[in-house]
C-alpha cells in the first residue's frame, strides 16, 4: 500500500491533478493510492511529477441484484407542457439533478432533486437540441446548432453558451469520459466523433464507423446513443443495424454485444436508441421500436419495462423511447419521446444487496507498473525531408516555355498529381490509368510503374524512408503504402473519400485532404491504431475560418503547420498546429494584400516558407517573394496547349535544381519549367548545380542572352555554403502601354491583372489603378464578396429546396420528412394515417412501415393490396349480402302490394284461396273419427241376459 511504503497520502479534489513524487520512491509492483482512493491509471509528465486519474463520475452506476425489477406502472415526471414535443435526451447526476433539452423552444429544463416543477431554465441560442451530458464540475455540454451543427459548453448560471466542438452535423447523442474526451454521435455521417477538453487544440477524431453507412465490425448504420465506460470502451446503440457495437480503446473494428448476429445469444432489438452500463457493467438498452427497456444480468438478457412490444400511451406502456438514465436510488428514467413525456418507473425489488450508486470498485494499477528507470527517453523527430525545397532569390524566373516531359501516352490522361524526391526521382499519379508511373533521374521514359487494385488515384506522396502513399479512396476507401521492389501493397490509412492531397510531415504523421468531405484527416504511422484525426474543416463546406470547400492540395512544413488549398473558396488556409480556425494567407479575403485565386489546387514552399501556388482555373503557376505575389509560368490569362500555356493545371513540384514541375491536367501532360535565373544582377551561368544542397565545386561560366532578360548565376564555395551574386531584372518595354509580358500580350488593365471581383461581379477601371465592382443581385461589399441573398447554403436543411420570396425573405420547401421553418423538424409521417384496411403505422428515419392485418390478407406500402382469398370471401359475403336484401324486398313488396289491393280497393286476390284452405279445413274436420259411448236405460235383467248370450 503507497501509504505506508511510499509516504503518498494526498487528497485529490478534482477530476485530474498533478503531484510531485520522488522517482525514487516508487517501488516495483506497488499500488498507488491517493486519498484512500485507488487510482485508474496515471502516466509521467517530467521527471518528478506524475499526473493522476481517479473514478469521479457525473452519473450513476447503480449496483442491481440478479432478481432487481421495477414497478410496472411508471409515474409522468414531465408532459409536453414542461420537455415540448418528442423529447430525446435526459441526463441525470449524481445529486439526481435532472436535465432535459427541449427541442421546441431551444431550453434546457433543470429540476434539482425532490422538485416537481423545474428549478431552472436555461435558454438562449441553441436550436433544436437533441442531447446534452453534463460533467463533474456542472458543465453542461448540449448539441445547440441546428444549421451547422456545433457544442455548446454551459453552466448553471451563464447566459451564454462558449462553442466547445464543431460537428457539422447533429449529434444524436453526446458523453464526456473520465478524461475529459467529448464525444458526438454523429446520426447522419455514421460515426462517432470525439475530441479532447484538455487543450486548446480543435482536432476531431474518428473513433468509430467510416462514414458511410454499412454492417460490417467497421462500421455504423445511424448510430444514436453512446456510453464510455472507465475502460474507455464505447459502446454504440447502432440505430438501422439493430444492435449494440462494443469499440475497444484504439479499435475501428467493434463487436456485437447484442442484438442482430451478436456472437453469443442476447436479444432481438428493433432500432435501439440508447445503451448505459451498471456497476458491474451489465447491459441496459432503449429498445425503441419495441417500445421497451431490456436489461442485461448473469443469466442473460430479460425485458425490464413495458414488456408488450406494443406503442400506447398507458403509465405501463412506452411509444418509441430514445433515452435512459438512472438516479442513485436505481430508478429508471425514460423519455418516451412520441408520447411527450418523460416516465419514472421506481425500483421495486433489489433485495440481494443494496444499491451502489457513484461508489465503484477501487482499481488497482500496481499490475500495470512494474519497472522503473531513472532515465527518460525522448524521442526526437526525423527531419530529413524527402521533397525539395529549393532556396530561390527575390528575382528568380523560369523559362516562359516549357518541356513537355511526359505526354499523354506516358504520363497517362488526367495526370492529377506529381511528386519529386530529392533524389530527382518523379512520380505521377495517372488518374485516368489507374496506376503511377516512376522515373528515375534522368529518365526518358518511365522506369516503373505502379499498378493493380487502384482506382483513379489522384495524388502520391514519397517518404523519406521510401514509403510510396497513394490515394485509393475512391471506391477502395484507402491510401495504400507501396516500395519501389515491391509487386504488393498494405493499406496505411482508411478514409471515406479520395485524397487530392497527401502528405507525410516529419514526425511520420499521413495527411489527406478529402475533397467532398471538406476536410483534412491524419493519421500516426508510427503505430497501428487506425484512429484518424480531423485537423482542419468541420465536413461542412463553408467559407469560414473553420471550415473548407473542396480542399485540394496541402502542404506540412517543418513546424507543422498545415497548408491547404481551398478549391472553391479561392484562397490558401493556413492552420497553425493544434486550432481548427485557419488564417487566410493567399487569395480570397486574405488579411494582407496578397493575389486573387481562381479554384487552386496545389501549394509548396521553399526554403525561405515562400509560397508557390497552382492556380487551377487562372491556367498558371504564381509564386511569393519579398516583395509579394506574381505570377511565374502561364501568365498568357488563358487556357491553351502551347508550351508557354496550360489547361487547369493540379499539382506543382520542384526537382533538387529548382525546376518546376507541372501536372497540365486537361492537356494531358507533365510540363518542366527549367529554372532560367536565381539572382538579381546581369549574369553568366553554365550548367545546373541542385540549390537545395551545398555547392563543393566551382562551375565555369559562360554567357546566356535572352531577348528580355540579363543574369548572372556565380556559384563558389566558401566554408562550405553557397554564395550567391545580385541580379538585376531588365524589363521588356512594350510599345502599346496597355499591355505588359515579354511577348507584350499580357493586358495592364487593373481588372484583368487583379481579377478582383467576386461571385461574378463586374469589374470596371474607374481610372488607371482604380477600379469599381458591379455585383450581381443579392451579393454586395467592394469586392461582391457579401453574400446577402436569403436563399445560401445550408438555409434550408435536409435537402430541402430554398425560394426566394422577396429580396430578403425566403420560403423552404422541405424534402418528405422534415417540416420547419428551415426544414429542422423530423416529422412524423404517421400523423397522416397512411395505412389502409386497419394496417399499423410505425415511423422509422424520414419514412414508416406499414404492418398490415395479417400477411396472409393483405399486403403492398400501403396495406392496399387484398389477397385472393380476401376477394373470394368478399365477393361471396357481399352475393349473400344482395341475394337476402333482394328476398326481404320482394316479401316486403308483396305484402304491401295486397294491403293496398285489399283495404284500398276492396280487392282481395287471395280470397278464393283462402276460402279453400278454410273449407277443405271443415271438410277435414268433420270426417274426423268419433268414438262414442251408448248408454241402455230402463233395461230388464232378463233382456240383458239374452243380449249377453
Amino acid at each position: 500500500d503507497g501509504d505506508d511504503d511510499d509516504g503518498i497520502d494526498n487528497i485529490v479534489t478534482s477530476v485530474k491533478e498533478k503531484i510531485s513524487v520522488a522517482i525514487a520512491d516508487i517501488g516495483n509492483g506497488i499500488s498507488l493510492k491517493i486519498g484512500g482512493q485507488n487510482l485508474r491509471s496515471f502516466y509521467f509528465n517530467e521527471i518528478t511529477e506524475i499526473f493522476v486519474y481517479y473514478l469521479a463520475l457525473s452519473y450513476n452506476r447503480p449496483k442491481f441484484c440478479n432478481n432487481a425489477s421495477w414497478n410496472l406502472n411508471a409515474t409522468t415526471v414531465a408532459s409536453s407542457s414542461t420537455v415540448g414535443m418528442k423529447p430525446y435526451d435526459i441526463f441525470i447526476n449524481t445529486n439526481n439533478t435532472v436535465y432535459v433539452p427541449n427541442r421546441d423552444n431551444g431550453h434546457i429544463i433543470i429540476w434539482f432533486e425532490g422538485s416537481i416543477i423545474p428549478t431552472k431554465n436555461i435558454s438562449s441560442n441553441l436550436s433544436n437540441p437533441w442531447s446534452l451530458f453534463v460533467t463533474i464540475t456542472d458543465d453542461i455540454y448540449v448539441d445547440s446548432d441546428n444549421s451547422t451543427g456545433r457544442v455548446d459548453k454551459w453552466t448553471l448560471n451563464s447566459t451564454t453558451g462558449i462553442p466547445t466542438m464543431y460537428t457539422c452535423q447533429k449529434c444524436a447523442d453526446l458523453f464526456v469520459d473520465i478524461d475529459n474526451n467529448l464525444y458526438c454521435s454523429m446520426y447522419n455521417l455514421h460515426q462517432i466523433m470525439k475530441k479532447s477538453l484538455n487543450t486548446v487544440s480543435n482536432a476531431l477524431s474518428i473513433v468509430a464507423g467510416t462514414g458511410s453507412v454499412g454492417s460490417t465490425s467497421n462500421m455504423l448504420n445511424y448510430p444514436w446513443g453512446i456510453y464510455v465506460d472507465i475502460n474507455f470502451d464505447l459502446y454504440v446503440a447502432d440505430y438501422n443495424n439493430n444492435r449494440i457495437q462494443l469499440f475497444r480503446l484504439g479499435e475501428l473494428n467493434g463487436i456485437t454485444v447484442a442484438g442482430n448476429l451478436s456472437l453469443n445469444v442476447t436479444i432481438t432489438l428493433n432500432r435501439p436508441t440508447g445503451v448505459v452500463l451498471d456497476a458491474d457493467s451489465y447491459l441496459f438498452i432503449v429498445d425503441s421500436f419495441n417500445h421497451r427497456i431490456v436489461g442485461e444480468g448473469p443469466n442473460g438478457f430479460r425485458c425490464l419495462v413495458a414488456c408488450s412490444t406494443s406503442a400506447g400511451s398507458a403509465s405501463s406502456k412506452l411509444d418509441y423511447p430514445y433515452t435512459l438514465n438512472f438516479d442513485s436510488h436505481g430508478n429508471m428514467f425514460v423519455t418516451d419521446t412520441y408520447n411527450n413525456r418523460i416516465q419514472k418507473f421506481v425500483l421495486f425489488t433489489n433485495s440481494c444487496d443494496e444499491i451502489s450508486t457513484s461508489t465503484i470498485n477501487p482499481v488497482n494499477i500496481s499490475s500495470l507498473l512494474t519497472t522503473q528507470s531513472n532515465n527518460v527517453t525522448i524521442s526526437s523527430l526525423n527531419r530529413v525531408v524527402s521533397y525539395n525545397q529549393p532556396k530561390f532569390n527575390a528575382c528568380v524566373s523560369w523559362t516562359v516555355n516549357a518541356s513537355t516531359f511526359a505526354n499523354g501516352i506516358a504520363g497517362g490522361a488526367y495526370p492529377a498529381g506529381i511528386y519529386v524526391n530529392t533524389n530527382n526521382t518523379i512520380f505521377v499519379a495517372d488518374y485516368q490509368n489507374n496506376r503511377i508511373q516512376i522515373w528515375f533521374n534522368n529518365s526518358i521514359n518511365p522506369t516503373r510503374t505502379i499498378s493493380g487494385n487502384l482506382t483513379r488515384p489522384f495524388s502520391v506522396f514519397v517518404s523519406s524512408d521510401g514509403g510510396i502513399y497513394i490515394d485509393n479512396g475512391y471506391s477502395n476507401g484507402r491510401i495504400d503504402k507501396w516500395t519501389l521492389n515491391a509487386n504488393f501493397s498494405i493499406p496505411a490509412m482508411y478514409v471515406t473519400a479520395p485524397c487530392y492531397g497527401l502528405f507525410v510531415d516529419i514526425s511520420n504523421t499521413l495527411y489527406c485532404s478529402m475533397s467532398s468531405r471538406h476536410q483534412v484527416v491524419t493519421k500516426s504511422l508510427d503505430n497501428n491504431s487506425n484512429t484518424t484525426t480531423i485537423i482542419a474543416g468541420t465536413g461542412c463546406s463553408g467559407s469560414t475560418s473553420n471550415m473548407l470547400d473542396y480542399p485540394y492540395g496541402i502542404y506540412v512544413d517543418i513546424n507543422f503547420d498545415l497548408y491547404v488549398a481551398d478549391y472553391n473558396n479561392n484562397r490558401i488556409q493556413l492552420f497553425r498546429l493544434g486550432q481548427l480556425s485557419g488564417k487566410t494567407v493567399a487569395g480570397n479575403l486574405s488579411l494582407n494584400a496578397t493575389i486573387t485565386l481562381n479554384r487552386p489546387t496545389g501549394v509548396v514552399l521553399d526554403a525561405d516558407s515562400y509560397l508557390f501556388i497552382v492556380d487551377s482555373l487562372n491556367n498558371r503557376i504564381v509564386g511569393e517573394a519579398p516583395n509579394g505575389f506574381r505570377c511565374l509560368v502561364g501568365c498568357s490569362g488563358s487556357s491553351g496547349s502551347t508550351s508557354n500555356q496550360l489547361n487547369d493545371p493540379s499539382a506543382l513540384s520542384f526537382d533538387s535544381y529548382g525546376n518546376m514541375f507541372v501536372a497540365d491536367t486537361l492537356n494531358n501532360r507533365i510540363q518542366k519549367f527549367v529554372l532560367f535565373t536565381n539572382s538579381c544582377e546581369q549574369s553568366t551561368t553554365s550548367q545546373q548545380v541542385p540549390i537545395t544542397t551545398l555547392v563543393n565545386t566551382i562551375e565555369n561560366s559562360t554567357d546566356v542572352l535572352s531577348t528580355f532578360v540579363t543574369t548572372i548565376n556565380v556559384f563558389t564555395t566558401s566554408l562550405g555554403k553557397v554564395q550567391q551574386s545580385v541580379s538585376i531584372f531588365i524589363a521588356v518595354q512594350c510599345n502599346d502601354t496597355a499591355y505588359i509580358g515579354s511577348n507584350c500580350n499580357v493586358s495592364n488593365n487593373i481588372c484583368d491583372i487583379a481579377n478582383p471581383c467576386q461571385n461574378n461581379g463586374t469589374c470596371i477601371n474607374n481610372t488607371f489603378d482604380s477600379y469599381i465592382c458591379l455585383c450581381p443581385s443579392g451579393f454586395n461589399g467592394t469586392y461582391c464578396e457579401l453574400d446577402q441573398r436569403p436563399c445560401i447554403l445550408h438555409t434550408c436543411l435536409y435537402d430541402g429546396q430554398c425560394n426566394e420570396t422577396s429580396n430578403n425573405t425566403f420560403k423552404c420547401t422541405c424534402a418528405d420528412g422534415w417540416d420547419g421553418m428551415n426544414c429542422e423538424s423530423m416529422v412524423n409521417l404517421c400523423d397522416s394515417s397512411p395505412c389502409m384496411n386497419n394496417g399499423v403505422c410505425q415511423p422509422t428515419v424520414l419514412n414508416y412501415t406499414c404492418k398490415c392485418l395479417g400477411d396472409n390478407f393483405y399486403s403492398g406500402r400501403h396495406c392496399e393490396i387484398q389477397s385472393k382469398k380476401i376477394i373470394i370471401y368478399g365477393t361471396i359475403s357481399k352475393s349473400s349480402s344482395y341475394i337476402a336484401i333482394l328476398a326481404m324486398t320482394i316479401i316486403i313488396i308483396s305484402v304491401v302490394t295486397m294491403d293496398i289491393l285489399k283495404y284500398c280497393f276492396d280487392i282481395d286476390p287471395v280470397h278464393k284461396e283462402r276460402e279453400r284452405i278454410r273449407r277443405a279445413k271443415r271438410i277435414k274436420n268433420r270426417k274426423r273419427r268419433v268414438i262414442q259411448r251408448c248408454v241402455y236405460v230402463n233395461v230388464s235383467t232378463t233382456t240383458i241376459e239374452q243380449t249377453i248370450n
